[in-house]
């Protein structure tokens, strides 16, 4: 497996993880807003029945994540996401780069059906310290919580006014 060239800071993750949340959801809105059907029609595919048309939402959310994470970072990050993990065997024991999971519209049945209860959601570690650097979770309603390994506690980042407030006195996500 390749190196790391440079460390990521997990500063530099926690920026990238805001970006990319606050992008993907703004997307995803503007989207289902002009034209809803053809956003639920993009894609469909083995994971979830023909039926189901949110698959499009979920690949391209992730694709986008995937992209913004790949830009800012390069080869120095793998990023693996829900919607298109299927190979099981997966070895990340050995790996020295940051790793980041994603689930970028999680509830996309209630995101399709205009319910404020899904949520976009990054979470990046080192798989061979066995350490979590920092945890992202965007809700319906543009808010970020977050918690990094370094800063003591847990986050809140207001939508309009991006003021940021601590939530919890947690001393690390490591001991989340």
């Amino acid at each position: 497996m390749p190196k790391a060239k440079k460390p990521i800071e997990e500063n530099d993750l926690l920026k990238a993880g805001i970006t990319a949340i606050r992008e993907i959801q703004e997307e995803m809105r503007i989207l289902l807003t002009h034209d809803r059907k053809a956003a639920l029609e993009i894609y469909k595919n083995k994971w979830k029945s023909q039926e189901n048309i949110t698959r499009g939402i979920d690949i391209t959310a992730e694709n986008r994540c995937k992209a913004i994470l790949h830009k800012k970072f390069s080869d120095r990050i793998v990023v693996l996401g829900e919607e298109s993990l299927s190979d099981t065997t997966i070895d990340l024991s050995n790996e020295e780069r940051v790793v980041a999971l994603l689930d970028m519209v999680d509830g996309t049945d209630l995101l399709s059906r205009d319910l404020s209860n899904w949520c976009s959601a990054i979470l990046f570690f080192y798989p061979t310290k066995r350490q979590i650097l920092c945890s992202l979770v965007g809700d319906a309603y543009g808010q970020i919580y977050y918690a990094t390994n370094q800063k003591q506690g847990a986050f809140k980042i207001f939508l309009f006014d991006k003021k940021i407030i601590q939530i919890n006195s947690v001393p690390s996500v490591q001991d989340i």
